[in-house]
């Protein structure tokens, strides 16, 4: 299964109640929670050696 497929299977709706719930935008604007968390599914699936 690819990234892609597996992003099609978490509603975008399910995204941001949780970034509500938490208030992870709450003082960070420039990066949403949304896309750092699909960029750390993406390397956790496509990139050989992950790094911080």
């Amino acid at each position: 299964m690819r990234v892609p497929d597996l992003l099609k299977l978490i509603p975008e709706e399910r995204l941001s109640f949780l970034v509500d719930h938490h208030k992870t935008d709450h003082k960070v604007k420039k990066l949403p929670a949304s896309l750092l968390f699909k960029s750390l599914l993406y390397s956790q699936f496509e990139v050989k050696q992950n790094s911080l």
